[in-house]
């Protein structure tokens, strides 16, 4: 129950959880939670402790009416990590 609360705030919070494709020079490509079909570059602290296959977390905001920013938040805690690879946004 308390899983799905939190789950619940993160989404209302824009918060999503994106799997890193691969590493490009200090940014994350990850697949778009808003358009899947599409990758989007993640800009990492410390790109030494990154690497593709991790899970991290990235906050959406936007900046104009079709514009946004993705922020880096951490690396996913074990708990939002997906099952079997299934997307969780």
């Amino acid at each position: 129950m308390e899983q799905s609360i939190e789950l619940e705030s993160r989404h209302e919070n824009n918060i999503y959880t994106l799997k890193i494709l691969e590493i490009r020079e200090n940014n994350a490509v990850v697949k778009s939670p808003l358009n899947p079909k599409i990758c989007v570059l993640v800009p990492l602290f410390d790109s030494d402790y990154y690497g593709a296959g991790i899970y991290i977390d990235v906050q959406f905001v936007g900046t104009g009416k079709s514009s946004f920013k993705a922020d880096l938040i951490g690396i996913t805690e074990p708990q939002f990590v997906p099952n079997d690879g299934e997307e969780i946004f």
